[in-house]
């Protein structure tokens, strides 16, 4: 992830010797690096929950279907 954000552009101001852009860069990467793992926690809850109600659909309709024609 650090080689998207940040990447050469980082390597090139620590080269130039610009620590505050430096410092801002590095605290950009490990927001990003945050949220990246919070979406992916995120997706990962989705599903879960997702297949979840799909077995407990699925569970419902076997043995129902008799009941509608009486």
């Amino acid at each position: 992830m650090a080689t998207r954000i940040g990447g050469a552009d980082l390597a090139l101001r620590q080269a130039l010797g610009d620590e505050p852009s430096v410092a801002i860069l590095k605290e950009v990467i490990a927001d990003e690096r945050e949220h990246y793992q919070t979406l992916g926690n995120l997706i990962s809850f989705l599903d879960l929950n997702r297949d979840g109600r799909r077995r407990q659909i699925s569970s419902m309709g076997h043995g129902d279907h008799d009941h509608d024609h009486d």
